[in-house]
């Protein structure tokens, strides 16, 4: 297939050498830029939010169906977190290659092929009888899901230019706290009331149901999301124009690319210590993914799974107030670093107040602000790789980065599920949590300083 047929974007059909020159300058048309950037921002991010939504609810299903799911199926702890563990590692392995494969055919494409495939495979894991069909229902969820994140998140760089990206990655990313906010009651509502219907457990009702927004939402993503601002009907010639202009002044070099897919760009010391920052933070979310409703479980033991679910949404609206307000400010004081670090820190303080066992408001409270500030760190780091790499580096650049996250959360669910049945409690969990967060602040603020030296060493 012709790769100028399938584009993201009309900054991918213009790779001459004579475009690239000539859109070196800002857009003239600021009246239009503003325009398109706004109907950019309204008829795009709505759906995408929607079917990330729908993405993390399909994950975090997963602790609240380990309530009763692993008794139901003789899984031990271990076990429900190997199978946490191969669904990353099969999302790992298939990232990549998903994210290539996303420009090559077009985002509208393959973002639905995505969503589709891993509604159907998600509701496929109420078939599973024992460890080893849980196991299998989750390889075949990853290998479905992998690329969705990363392909949205490089689709967007198309769209939002660099100073309101900021805005836009929370915008979208606030369906993390939202699904959990969401998904946690309906989650713990559908346990409660499916369960024997039909001679069905509610586990197995809960994958089913949770499984057919997903599947619709990916019928409305082949009928509704353009390819690019070239293919965007509500966008007017000039709004377009403008808008493709001003993205294409924002490559990283002077240098006019090739098609040619490098590692070259990706190995400089910001990248690499943005990578290890990014591992850091997803391990610790994927760890509130996962094992939230457990550890909730523990805090208040003998509360029904609906009040668990009630519990565990508190977190998630805590994260969707505070993701906003703090990308915002990030974006009006187009200042990246401090503020990742401060929501790092506030959420390694989360995790420390998780270990204070017998005081179990604290330990909600505990909760809330490491859901809080490690989701409101994640749509700032996300700012900063698009200023790392040229257009062409992106795909690459952007799908390894978000792999060495998935790399945290294969280590995560197994490691936890090993501590809690080495410790008989979560405390351990905590304080990995801490040392998850202090870590990604440090690699991250190191991230940015390296290449703002970097920036003025070449400058001069």
């Amino acid at each position: 297939m012709n790769n100028n047929k399938n584009t993201l974007s009309g900054v991918h059909q213009m790779d001459s050498a004579s475009y690239a020159q000539e859109s070196r300058a800002p857009a003239e048309d600021r009246t239009a830029l503003d325009e398109a950037v706004k109907r950019s921002f309204r008829h795009l991010l709505p759906l995408l939010f929607a079917c990330y939504v729908m993405a993390y609810i399909d994950r975090i299903n997963f602790g609240f169906a380990a309530i009763t799911m692993n008794s139901d199926l003789g899984v031990t702890l271990t076990q429900f977190g190997l199978a946490g563990t191969l669904f990353y590692a099969a999302y790992f392995f298939f990232e990549i290659p998903s994210n290539l494969l996303l420009e090559r055919f077009g985002a509208r494409r393959w973002i639905a092929r995505i969503m589709i495939t891993w509604g159907l495979a998600s509701m496929a894991t109420c078939l599973a009888t024992g460890p080893w069909g849980l196991y299998i229902a989750r390889v075949v969820l990853g290998i479905a899901e992998a690329g969705f994140v990363p392909g949205v998140l490089l689709y967007l760089t198309f769209w939002i230019p660099a100073a309101k990206r900021g805005r836009a990655n929370a915008l979208f990313m606030i369906a993390q706290p939202m699904a959990i906010m969401l998904g946690s009651p309906l989650s713990g509502a559908i346990l409660a009331a499916m369960d024997g219907y039909l001679g069905m457990k509610g586990w197995q009702w809960m994958f089913i149901i949770e499984a057919i927004p997903t599947i619709i939402l990916g019928l409305m993503v082949l009928k509704y999301l353009p390819d690019g601002p070239h293919k965007a009907r509500w966008l007017t010639p000039a709004q377009s124009n403008a808008l493709m202009a001003e993205l294409a002044s924002e490559q990283v070099t002077g240098k006019v690319e090739t098609s040619r897919v490098s590692i070259k760009p990706l190995l400089n010391a910001p990248f690499v210590f943005t990578c290890f920052a990014y591992f850091s933070l997803v391990a610790s979310l994927s760890t509130l993914g996962t094992w939230s409703p457990l550890i909730i479980k523990e805090i208040f033991s003998g509360s029904s799974v609906l009040n668990i679910g009630l519990a565990a949404a508190i977190p998630g609206l805590a994260a969707i107030i505070m993701m906003p307000l703090l990308s915002g400010s990030s974006d009006r004081r187009q200042e990246r670093a401090l503020h990742f670090a401060l929501a790092a820190i506030l959420s390694a303080f989360g995790w420390f107040a998780t270990t204070q066992i017998g005081n179990p408001t604290l330990q909600l409270i505990g909760l809330i602000a490491a859901t809080a500030g490690g989701f409101s760190a994640m749509p700032i780091l996300w700012t900063i790789p698009p200023t790392m790499l040229s257009r062409i580096a992106r795909p690459m650049g952007i799908a390894v980065i978000s792999s060495c996250g998935i790399l945290g959360s294969v280590i995560s669910p197994t490691a936890n599920g090993m501590l809690r049945e080495a410790t008989g409690s979560y405390v351990a969990t905590g304080w990995l949590g801490v040392f998850w967060m202090v870590t990604t602040a440090v690699l991250l603020v190191t991230a940015v300083k390296l290449q703002q030296s970097m920036k003025k060493s070449n400058a001069g």
